[in-house]
């Protein structure tokens, strides 16, 4: 039986980057394959494979396991505080 989710990347993260919320920039060398924020709420993201953003809550101090590779600006419950893990 093959393994459908045999392309996923499952090794640890090599590199954190900052995140600058914007609402038409691109993560710098992204999509990052999981998000920290420092200030839980709502975060706007633009996830790869998707034209639309999706809105999801975010606990802060936790790696969020999720491909990112927009932090929507408008609407974030901060625009600062943000990493992403390569």
């Amino acid at each position: 039986m093959s393994n459908s989710n045999a392309s996923i990347n499952t090794l640890p993260s090599r590199k954190a980057v900052a995140v600058t919320a914007s609402d038409s920039t691109a993560i710098t060398g992204g999509p990052v394959r999981g998000i920290l924020v420092a200030t839980a709420g709502s975060y706007d993201l633009l996830l790869p494979g998707n034209a639309a953003v999706v809105t999801i809550y975010l606990a802060a101090g936790i790696v969020h396991p999720i491909s990112v590779t927009r932090v929507n600006s408008t609407s974030a419950a901060s625009t600062s505080g943000i990493v992403g893990f390569m």
